[in-house]
């Protein structure tokens, strides 16, 4: 599996077209990739951290850094409608690979499909939306300038 180096967890999308749910393919103009994921991108708040992550389940399972929630005893997700939920469950993580996945009670939650990561190139455009330090919906877009295989990715 290709890992992107040098882009925080957040959302990425290239700029030829974007699939969202159910195979609906929508204009690729940023402020309506925007727009359109921005309902699926939660802050996570923990006694020591602040980011982002976005649900990839209408069960309310969503990702995030494992840095993000490490040696956390509370998580607290906010979504940017202002709705929080006090308590989110770990179901896996890895702290290599700096990942983590949780969930909260919540059901029908916006998602952001995931997509195949070996098909991403070097040259790619991107765009990043996320919360990092609690700052909601920030943007940037950059380049994909690297892909390199991590050791335990390998084995």
């Amino acid at each position: 599996m290709k890992l992107k180096t040098g882009v925080a967890l957040a959302i990425l999308i290239t700029t030829l077209s974007v699939t969202l749910g159910h195979g609906q393919v929508v204009d690729s103009s940023w402020v309506k990739i925007i727009q359109l994921t921005a309902p699926a991108i939660v802050i996570i708040e923990t006694e020591k951290n602040l980011g982002s992550g976005f649900f990839v389940r209408a069960d309310g399972t969503f990702v995030t850094n494992y840095h993000v929630i490490a040696d956390a005893k509370e998580i607290t997700v906010k979504f940017n409608t202002g709705e929080t939920y006090r308590r989110a469950y770990v179901l896996s993580s890895d702290e290599q690979r700096d990942i983590a996945i949780l969930r909260i009670e919540a059901t029908e939650v916006p998602i952001l499909p995931l997509a195949n990561s070996n098909e991403s190139q070097v040259g790619e455009e991107v765009l990043l939306i996320g919360a990092p330090r609690g700052l909601e919906q920030t943007v940037s877009n950059g380049i994909i300038s690297g892909i390199r295989m991590l050791e335990a990715a390998r084995r």
